[in-house]
């Protein structure tokens, strides 16, 4: 947006089915772009944190709020003009399907369409659609960012090609690493390579394609890019924690744990560095004396909780704290940790057979045989299995016993 403007929305018009639900015009789409701000701003963006330096991300800078959208520019830009854009728009009851009733919508900026959605089944999935598509206009990076975050990935990559075709060479760069993690081996790896031909020090692009080459098993060139990526940004966990992930695909557990260690010293608190130190004391305990497995178990539990503490939505942190409070014998933590892993995913193989174990120890017998069965329904194999997770454990078939 030219920053010699502002915006200020003059009016939505709503039908009298909407008004008479409390909807007011001045406001009926600031709680939505308000969300949708918070969730772009907000630090985490799956395995690496936003980089707040690119451009898009200064275009609008304070959090939404306040009582009326012809507040907007004040609450929401950082640059004020004294030629305000015009927003105006309406949304129309265009009939009903069944029990829904469907909408169409508009929005216009200084009299251009700019969003036309029609035959939208209620009205808060209208008032969704517009209030993205008015975000996506004036931010399309932080629009993106907030799609890929919910999940919806064709929004995200809409919006994403009109920046990699028209956006500055900065936002360029940023949406190449975004669509990368929307798109498959080939595809992300062209995307992070075209995105470090604009800028070969990208610290974000090289961690993420050291993440691609230690999947194809490109050990060796993994570590080369972790160095370069480190390089690029030495006060970031990133890059030390991406050359953890290859050291430890190399075996080398004690120098992967150093890199862990520089990774979660860093001042951005980062939760992946602590999951992957406990992993490693697990696979580190299957080679210790008996004497020492509790004070290992403890170790790791530890790790897992502080990682559960810094990202909430860590599902294999939640998952790993289960279980090794399991092993110690806390059963009500392990089941309160892997009720929160099962909520975070519940279609993660190792949550369910974890699930099924702790309610076994937690002695619901039957649910436990219950959700035992159901895996095996789809998973037979796990019949014969002994282990779960690292080391020597009650597996499949001693909980169907």
């Amino acid at each position: 947006m030219d920053p010699e403007h502002s915006a200020h929305i003059e009016r939505i018009d709503l039908p009298g089915s909407l008004e008479g639900k409390g909807y007011k015009s001045e406001v009926v789409l600031l709680d939505e772009v308000r969300n949708l701000q918070d969730i772009s701003r907000s630090e985490r963006t799956g395995n690496a944190f936003f980089d707040k330096s690119m451009s898009s991300s200064q275009k609008i800078d304070a959090n939404l709020g306040g009582l009326s959208i012809a507040n907007i520019e004040k609450l929401t830009r950082s640059i004020l003009g004294t030629q305000p854009k015009i927003i105006t728009g309406e949304i129309i009851l265009a009939g009903t399907s069944g029990t829904d009733q469907l909408f169409d919508g508009r929005l216009r900026v200084d009299n251009v369409v700019i969003s036309r959605p029609t035959g939208v089944a209620g009205e808060q999935a209208v008032i969704r659609r517009l209030s993205f598509d008015l975000f996506s206009h004036f931010e399309p990076f932080g629009a993106a960012l907030a799609a890929y975050r919910r999940r919806d990935v064709e929004a995200a990559r809409t919006v994403l090609r009109q920046i990699i075709a028209q956006g500055s060479i900065e936002d360029r760069k940023h949406a190449l690493w975004l669509r990368a993690k929307l798109s498959g081996r080939l595809q992300e790896e062209a995307d992070l390579l075209e995105a470090l031909q604009i800028d070969p020090d990208f610290h974000l692009a090289l961690v993420a394609l050291v993440d691609v080459k230690r999947r194809a098993g490109q050990l060796d060139e993994a570590l080369a890019l972790a160095d370069r990526g480190i390089a690029a940004n030495k006060e970031s966990p990133y890059g030390y924690h991406e050359k953890g992930r290859v050291l430890r695909s190399q075996r080398k557990l004690d120098e992967a744990i150093a890199q862990f260690e520089l990774a979660c010293g860093q001042k951005q608190k980062y939760a992946p560095c602590h999951n992957q130190i406990g992993e490693i004391m697990f696979i580190k305990q299957e080679t210790a004396p008996r004497e020492d497995w509790v004070r290992i178990y403890r170790a790791a539990y530890e790790s897992f909780i502080k990682a559960a503490r810094i990202d909430g939505q860590h599902t294999w942190a939640h998952s790993n704290a289960a279980f090794a409070a399991s092993l110690l014998g806390n059963n009500s933590d392990a089941l309160s940790l892997i009720n929160r892993a099962m909520f975070l995913d519940p279609n993660l193989l190792a949550n369910r057979i974890r699930h099924a174990l702790i309610l076994s120890k937690t002695g619901k017998k039957e649910d436990a045989v219950a959700f035992a069965k159901a895996i095996l329904a789809e998973n037979p194999g796990l019949y014969d299995m002994e282990t779960v997770g690292w080391g020597s454990r009650p597996g499949m078939r001693q909980l169907l016993q």
